[in-house]
């Protein structure tokens, strides 16, 4: 390794790692694709391990490693040695047996901290711009359990179908139901329901994302990709047309991985747990002194998200973000009988102005 430590042009040399005959096989794939057989002299890439590396001291002095960042020191170090006009060379020969992969499996905390800091080197990723929406293939999933509840004579799925519809960019509206009238209904208002899903599908248990990632995986196996997924539900009848448009050209416009419509919620927040109440930070204090704002996700009126997040079962993964919704109205969910009646009131007002 030390062979050509005495070229000043050279700033540090690491070696080859490799697993062990009983390294787990996630931290094998790891290993011997990344460290392989052939030497390198890194001008422009700045990758650098330095679990097996060695550097002179006044490259160290000129370059100590930041104490500040959550992972990949070694990594920033190398960028620094590379913007600095250094070389870095990689010497397979210099090889060692190393227990882990440079990936720790599939520990997605470390790889959220691992991206940040990643992103947060200069020069290093660059990401498309500006994704032409119109050819992006954007799925809307309606998740729908038994029959559609009536307002006015109208089911709440025909509502929600007919405002989806006004999307400039979903290309195609998918209802994921356990019923057949449902499914009747759906097709017959210009929804898909390419298969209903199953009854252990609509228990009280199951969350609606475990419904979403169900839809996406037979959407997937059918040879169907989605690039961008719509969920919502019908439950929110005033939901504003243009909201999922605005949603996804939000998505879009800042590279975010999934983006929640929220309301901001400006009073306290109590929470409850096994033998306490608890006040989050800054619960009751005056508005207009708080520092920080807290929001309440509303999944239901709708999320946008790429598919990976829904695969991995983790929608708050990668670049999370949310889309603050100010109408009052279109937060409003109709999910009982008294809700129901005051929806009507509220489209019989609406029709009487018209």
């Amino acid at each position: 390794m030390i062979n050509e430590i005495d070229d000043t042009d050279v700033a540090g040399i690491y070696g080859r790692q490799q697993p062990f005959s009983y390294s787990s096989d996630l931290d094998k794939r790891d290993l011997l694709t990344v460290f392989g057989l052939d030497k390198k002299i890194q001008i422009k890439d700045s990758f650098f391990h330095n679990a097996n590396s060695a550097f002179r001291r006044k490259i160290w002095e000129k370059f100590p490693f930041n104490e500040e960042v959550s992972n990949l020191e070694d990594r920033v170090w190398g960028q620094e040695v590379i913007n600095a006009g250094y070389k870095i060379i990689y010497e397979p020969e210099a090889s060692v047996f190393h227990w882990h992969g440079i990936h720790h499996d599939l520990n997605l905390t470390r790889a959220n901290q691992v991206v940040n800091v990643l992103e947060s080197i200069s020069g290093l990723v660059s990401y498309p711009k500006n994704e032409s929406l119109d050819k992006l293939n954007v799925v809307a999933i309606i998740p729908i359990k038994g029959e559609s509840n009536l307002i006015n004579n109208k089911s709440l799925l025909a509502y929600a179908i007919e405002s989806i519809s006004k999307s400039k960019y979903i290309n195609e509206i998918i209802v994921s139901t356990d019923n057949e009238n449902t499914s009747k209904l759906a097709k017959k208002n210009g929804a898909k329901v390419p298969f209903l899903r199953p009854p252990e599908l609509s228990e009280s248990y199951v969350d609606i994302l475990d419904v979403v990632k169900f839809t996406l995986d037979k959407l997937e196996n059918e040879s169907k990709a989605p690039e961008l997924i719509v969920s919502l539900q019908e439950s929110y009848l005033f939901r504003n047309h243009n909201l999922i448009d605005q949603m996804i050209e939000k998505l879009i416009d800042q590279g975010l991985d999934t983006i929640i419509a929220a309301v901001e919620e400006k009073r306290g927040i109590l929470v409850q747990e096994e033998n306490s109440t608890k006040v989050l930070k800054e619960g009751f204090m005056p508005k207009n002194l708080k520092k920080n704002k807290s929001f309440i996700g509303l999944i239901g009126l709708g999320f946008v998200s790429r598919p990976m997040p829904l695969r991995n079962n983790k929608l708050g993964s990668g670049r999370f973000g949310y889309y603050e919704v100010n109408d009052p109205l279109s937060s409003f969910e109709i999910n009982d009988k008294k809700s129901i009646e005051l929806a009507e009131k509220l489209i019989n007002l609406k029709n009487e102005k018209n």
